[in-house]
C-alpha cells in the first residue's frame, strides 16, 4: 500500500510523490471529521459534508457530482442517488517537538544561549509570559499560542551561527516534513535574522522579524528526510548587531506532511411508490390499492392512513407516504367502473330423447357448465335440467344466468285388443295414453275396428298434450275357422251294438253327449243324430265349427236255432244260434248229450259246436242245447233249450 506524501517547495507549488508504508503510522495522529460513515437524506435535499483538522492544508472531494465547492472542508452536496463521497486531505501530523509551545518551561531542547531571568546581557534567554518582566526595554507581548502562556524570550548575541534553539527527533525515512516557527520582535531596532537548519542543511531563506513589536509572523518550510531516521533541528540568529536584535519564539512545529483519504456514504432516500396504471374494474368488484410496505406514514385521498385501501367507486385516488427516513412521495391513479353484462337466456322444452337448443345473449364470451363456449348449444338431457352459463363482456366483467331444459316423458301407449280373431271376424283395437292417434292403416282415432285376413301388425303413434310422441304395436293373429268332419266306422248298427264316431278339423272337440274326445264310441238303441263342435284356439281366442252325423239303428237282435246240422256240410259245419248280436251282448251257449254230459260251452256268439268232444267226433244222434242271451247287455235275458240232430 502506498500513501501520497506531499511536501511544499514553496507556499504555492505542490509536489506529489509516493512513499512506502513507513508514512502510514502518521495518519493515526491526523484527525478529521465528516457527517459519519453514512447519512440519509431525501432526494432534493442538501447536506453539508465536513472534514476538518486545524493542520489540514487542502481538501479535494470526489466525485464531482452535485457538489458545491469540492475543494473546501465543508462542501454542500445534493445527490439524487446514493453516493459515496471521498475526500483527499493534504495535512500534517502531530508535532514531533514535545515542548514546541514552551508550556512546559525550559525543557525538551538545548540552546547555545544562557538561560536566565536577567535578560539584560546578550546571548541570554528565558521562558516566560511577558518580555518586559525580564528586561525593562522589552515590549510587553503575549505568547502566540494562547495569549497567556509561555514563550522563549531572547536577547540576541552579536555573533552569528549560534544555536538559539536545538532539538533531535526521530523521523521516518523518505518522508516529507514541515517545519514552522513563530517570531516576533520585542524591540523595534535591528530585527532578528534567523536561519533554520535540519541535519546541518539550511532550509529556507533567512527569516527576519518585523520591526513591529509583538507582531507574530510564521516561518514555514518543508524538508525531505531521504534515508535519515533522525533530524537535528537548529534555529540560528545571523544578526550581529548589538543594539536591538531582541525577539521571542513560540510554537515551534516539526511534523510529517501526509495525504490521507476518507469517505462518507450519503444514502438518498427516494421512496418509489406506484399505485399502478389507471385501471378499471367491474361494477360490484373492489380493488386493493397499495404503494408498497415499509413506510412510516400513509395518507390517502379517502383520509385513510392504512398501508392499503379497498375501493369500488370510480374516481381519482392518491396516496402520500413518508418513508422511515422521513422522505415523502405521492402517486395518483384513476379508477373506472365497467358495467357488468346482463345475460338473458332462452330455455327449451323437449320430449325425452330429443335434442334441446338453448342460447344466451348479452355478453361477449360464454362458458356453459357443459364446457361449451358458443352462445347457442345443443344438448340431449334425459331429465329436466338447469344449465348455467357464465358470460364476460369485452371488459372482462361477468354475469351468470340459467337456462332450463324441461324434459317431458314420452306418453305411455297402451293397446287393448283381442290377441286373435277368427278369420272373417272384426277385431276392435283400443289405444290409450295420449291426445292424438295415428294408425299405420291411416285411421286417426283411438279406437279402430279391423278385419284382417292374415296375421297383421298394427302400429299406432300417440301424441300427448306436450307434443311428445311414442309408438306401440300389436299383432292381430288370424285363426282359421275349423271345418268339423265326422266319420263313422259303420253305416248302421243293430240296437245295442257300438259304433265309432271320429271328428276332425279342430284342435279340441265337444260332442252333444258331453264327450270331449275326437273319437268316441256310442251304443244307440234307436236312430240318433250325433253333433260335434270342433274348436281352434290361439292366444285365448277360440273359433268353432259344428257338424252332425245320423246313426241308423235296426232292431236286429233276433235269432233262430237250427234243429239239425252235419259236420260234413260244405257251408256250415257248426251248430249255433243264427242272428245279429250287439257287441256287448251277454251270451251263453252249451251242448249236452242225452245222458246230461256237457259236451260244449261258449260265451262267444261267434263260435259254434263242431260235433266233437275232446277232439273226437261224436255219434250222430240227438243232442240237447241251452242258450241264454241278453242283447246289448241290457234288459231281460232270453233263454231257450231244445234238441238238435247231428247227421253225417
Amino acid at each position: 500500500m502506498f500513501k501520497k506524501i506531499i511536501f511544499f517547495v514553496s507556499f504555492s507549488i505542490l509536489l506529489v510523490i509516493s512513499f512506502t508504508n513507513t508514512a502510514i503510522a502518521a495518519k493515526n495522529n491526523f484527525r478529521f471529521f465528516m457527517p459519519g460513515p453514512t447519512d440519509t437524506i431525501c432526494v432534493g435535499d442538501t447536506v453539508t459534508l465536513s472534514a476538518t483538522n486545524p493542520l489540514a492544508l487542502s481538501y479535494s472531494w470526489t466525485p464531482l457530482y452535485n457538489i458545491l465547492n469540492p475543494n473546501t472542508s465543508n462542501p454542500k452536496v445534493f445527490p439524487t442517488q446514493t453516493t459515496t463521497y471521498k475526500v483527499t486531505i493534504f495535512g500534517i501530523t502531530n508535532n514531533l517537538i514535545p515542548n514546541g509551545d514552551f508550556s512546559q518551561g525550559n525543557v525538551g531542547f538545548t540552546s547555545g544561549y544562557t538561560y536566565t531571568t536577567n535578560l539584560w546581557p546578550e546571548a541570554t534567554y528565558y521562558i516566560g509570559t511577558n518580555p518586559t518582566t525580564y528586561h525593562a526595554n522589552f515590549a510587553s507581548c503575549t505568547d502566540h499560542t494562547t495569549g497567556t502562556g509561555n514563550m522563549m524570550i531572547v536577547n540576541g548575541a552579536g555573533t552569528a551561527n549560534v544555536n538559539i534553539w536545538q532539538k533531535n527527533v526521530t523521523i521516518n525515512p523518505y518522508s516529507m516534513y514541515v517545519f514552522s516557527c513563530w517570531l516576533t520582535s520585542v524591540t523595534p531596532t535591528y530585527p532578528a535574522q534567523l536561519q533554520f537548519f535540519v541535519n546541518g542543511v539550511q532550509i529556507g531563506a533567512v527569516f527576519q522579524a518585523t520591526p513591529v513589536n509583538c507582531q507574530w509572523n510564521m516561518f514555514y518550510n518543508t524538508w525531505a528526510s531521504g534515508a535519515a531516521t533522525t533530524a537535528n533541528i537548529e534555529i540560528r540568529n545571523q544578526n550581529t548587531a548589538l543594539s536591538g536584535n531582541d525577539f521571542a519564539l513560540d510554537d515551534i512545529y516539526f511534523a510529517q506532511l501526509v495525504e490521507i483519504y476518507d469517505s462518507t456514504k450519503i444514502i438518498v432516500d427516494k421512496p418509489v411508490i406506484s399505485l399502478g396504471n389507471d385501471t378499471s374494474i367491474c361494477m360490484g368488484d373492489t380493488v386493493r390499492l397499495s404503494p408498497g410496505n415499509g413506510f412510516s406514514q400513509y395518507l390517502w385521498s379517502t383520509n385513510a392512513t392504512t398501508s392499503s385501501i379497498k375501493v369500488s367507486n370510480a374516481g381519482n385516488y392518491w396516496v402520500k407516504i413518508k418513508s422511515l427516513a422521513g422522505c415523502k412521495a405521492a402517486d395518483t391513479m384513476h379508477l373506472s367502473i365497467n358495467p357488468n353484462p346482463v345475460i338473458t337466456t332462452v330455455s327449451d322444452t323437449i320430449c325425452i330423447g330429443d335434442t334441446a337448443i338453448i342460447s344466451a345473449a348479452g355478453a361477449n364470451t360464454y362458458l356453459w357448465n357443459t364446457a361449451d363456449t358458443a352462445h347457442l348449444i345443443k344438448i340431449q338431457p334425459f331429465a329436466t335440467t338447469n344449465y348455467t352459463v357464465y358470460g364476460k363482456s369485452v371488459f372482462g366483467c361477468k354475469d351468470t344466468a340459467q337456462a332450463t331444459v324441461v324434459v317431458n316423458p314420452l306418453p305411455v301407449v297402451s293397446i287393448t285388443q283381442p290377441l286373435a280373431i277368427c278369420k272373417g271376424n272384426y277385431a276392435n283395437l283400443f289405444a290409450g295414453g295420449g291426445s292424438f292417434y295415428h294408425w299405420n292403416n291411416g285411421q286417426n282415432t283411438a279406437n279402430i275396428s279391423v278385419n284382417p285376413s292374415i296375421d297383421s301388425t298394427y302400429i299406432v303413434q300417440v301424441t300427448d298434450a306436450n307434443g311428445c310422441k311414442n309408438v306401440d304395436s300389436t299383432t292381430v293373429s288370424i285363426i282359421d275357422n275349423p271345418v268339423c268332419v265326422i266319420t263313422a266306422d259303420v253305416d248302421s248298427i243293430c240296437t245295442g251294438n257300438p259304433i265309432v264316431l271320429t271328428a276332425s278339423g279342430g284342435t279340441s272337440y265337444i260332442w252333444n253327449n258331453g264327450d270331449h274326445n275326437a273319437k268316441i264310441t256310442v251304443y244307440p238303441s234307436f236312430p240318433t243324430t250325433y253333433s260335434c263342435t270342433a274348436t281352434n284356439t290361439i292366444n285365448g281366442t277360440s273359433c268353432s265349427n259344428t257338424s252332425k252325423i245320423d246313426v241308423y239303428v235296426e232292431n236286429c237282435n233276433t235269432f233262430y236255432i237250427p234243429n239239425a246240422f252235419s259236420s260234413k256240410s260244405l257251408t256250415d259245419r257248426t251248430f249255433k244260434p243264427k242272428g245279429m248280436f250287439a257287441a256287448n251282448t251277454e251270451y251263453y251257449f252249451v251242448i249236452y248229450n242225452r245222458w246230461g254230459q256237457l259236451l260244449f260251452e261258449t260265451r262267444n256268439y261267434e263260435i259254434g259246436w263242431d260235433g266233437t268232444f275232446k277232439g273226437n267226433l261224436v255219434q250222430p244222434g240227438v243232442y240237447v242245447y241251452y242258450v241264454k242271451v241278453r242283447f246289448g247287455g241290457k234288459g231281460p235275458a232270453f233263454e231257450k233249450s231244445g234238441s238238435v240232430t247231428l247227421v253225417d
